[in-house]
């Protein structure tokens, strides 16, 4: 009668043993995990999460405060679960953040290469301008094949060499428009009438919108001989 009881307690003392195995391993590796979910989150915040994934950041930041409560509580199976969702949320925060970062750059480089082409500078350094094209088709090609920080560093490459050859008359129209303003100040102070000059100036600052800089400073020159 003796070993059947024997085999009883062997068997509950090997479970009890198991269990506490199960929840140190379960406990050690949630740590883990959320020592990689805060180096994800920073990450991404890097790449403005706080703008581009509010909500995932939020949800995995909760999720590592509610993981961190089970560890406390000795509840290591709870809290691995808990701390595997706010690794989850921080992936994703950290994904949209790259996607929108990458999309954002890319626009711009494809604005840089539309200006050049705009103000058909291109022929006149067309070692530059290729370099340009060559970019923005790069970054467009890695961010389709969501390499979202490779295609961010294309896109910043076609901006880099589009403001070599769009920097000199973007300049120049910058200080050229500065001096109109001061002139309709003038023109103020004498009491003379500026709606048209201002009429003028609205239709360059939207030129320059567009990144038609040659057009807004051809109208700039124009501006300025009629409102002498």
């Amino acid at each position: 009668m003796k070993k059947p009881h024997l085999s009883l307690y062997s068997f509950l003392w090997v479970a009890f043993c198991l269990a506490l195995l199960t929840g140190c391993s379960a406990g050690y590796r949630a740590h883990l995990i959320l020592e990689e979910t805060r180096e994800i989150m920073e990450e991404a915040k890097r790449y403005d999460a706080g703008t581009y994934a509010p909500d995932a950041l939020a949800i995995a930041g909760g999720n590592i405060r509610s993981a961190e409560e089970m560890l406390k509580r000795r509840r290591p199976v709870q809290g691995l679960e808990i701390a595997r969702e706010a690794l989850l949320k921080a992936r994703e925060a950290l994904y949209i953040s790259l996607r929108s970062k990458a999309a954002a750059a890319l626009k711009e480089a494809r604005d840089a290469l539309k200006a050049v082409d705009v103000n058909e500078i291109g022929e006149d350094n067309p070692d530059v301008y290729y370099n340009i094209r060559k970019a923005v088709k790069a970054a467009e090609f890695a961010y389709m094949g969501e390499r979202f920080g490779e295609s961010m560093n294309y896109s910043q490459d076609a901006i880099f060499n589009g403001d070599i050859l769009l920097g000199g008359l973007r300049k120049e129209v910058s200080l050229r428009r500065d001096a109109m303003d001061a002139r309709v100040k003038t023109f103020i102070v004498e009491k003379r009438d500026v709606t048209g000059l201002d009429a003028a100036l609205k239709e360059i600052d939207e030129m320059v919108k567009r990144g038609e800089y040659r057009r807004a400073l051809r109208r700039l020159e124009g501006a300025e001989k009629e409102y002498r």
